[in-house]
């Protein structure tokens, strides 16, 4: 079933799974590591490489042990293609674990505005305490991988052309879903494609057991992606 859900000016379109979890999207203004300086690598550098595109994943304690070696091939390997394919750009990601306060952040059944708000406060110290460089936050992006979704209702939340979001192993899509967001992608682009069957793109905002996955954006949310990264060094 589709589910859109205004009941907050911030809170905005949904993907949901039965029996119902969804997306919440917020306003990238709101992330509080986008008020982070960049250091710029400046036109010399621009014009000899572009930078790949770093995702860092932090694992949560909820993740069990026995499943964390398959992460990479059953959640992250097809949208890295993918987004290779869309950039021509390297994507370089990195699991991190153990690491606090991602590691236990209480997720479950809060309210998403102060818990992504949370998440970008803790990101931010995480960059500034480990002096990460960072040429431009449209090429980095932060990760918390949890085991379950954040409610009943939810199954990740991000800031839209931000840096920071939250996604669930709810489904194998779900961090691209995010990290779509993440690169601007919206749900209004998104598509219900046929490859032999009906399958959902990326941030398709509906999850409907029927339809089988496509593992890739589309040509809408492609198109906004491609021009989202290229302003980038």
């Amino acid at each position: 079933m589709m589910f859109n859900n205004y009941r907050l000016p911030l809170l905005a379109l949904l993907l949901s799974f039965p029996p119902l979890s969804n997306a919440e999207v917020f306003p990238a203004h709101m992330d509080p590591v986008l008020a982070m300086p960049i250091n710029n690598p400046g036109p010399a550098v621009r014009a000899s490489r572009l930078e790949p595109i770093k995702v860092t994943v932090f694992l949560h304690d909820d993740i069990p042990a026995n499943t964390r070696a398959s992460i990479n091939d059953s959640y992250f390997s097809a949208w890295r293609t993918e987004m290779e394919s869309i950039t021509g750009r390297k994507v370089e990601i990195k699991y991190i674990a153990n690491q606090a306060p991602f590691n236990n952040l209480k997720y479950q059944n809060v309210a998403l505005d102060p818990l992504l708000q949370q998440l970008g406060s803790d990101v931010y110290e995480y960059i500034r305490r480990n002096n990460i460089e960072i040429s431009s936050y449209r090429t980095n992006k932060f990760l918390l991988l949890t085991k379950n979704s954040l409610n009943a209702s939810n199954a990740g939340v991000a800031y839209l052309g931000g840096t920071t979001a939250i996604a669930s192993m709810a489904t194998y899509t779900s961090p691209a879903h995010e990290l779509g967001h993440l690169l601007n992608g919206t749900h209004e682009r998104s598509a219900v494609l046929y490859n032999g069957w009906w399958c959902e793109s990326y941030i398709f905002p509906t999850r409907i057991a029927f339809r089988s996955n496509c593992y890739r954006y589309s040509d809408g949310n492609r198109e906004a992606i491609a021009a989202y990264i290229s302003d980038a060094p």
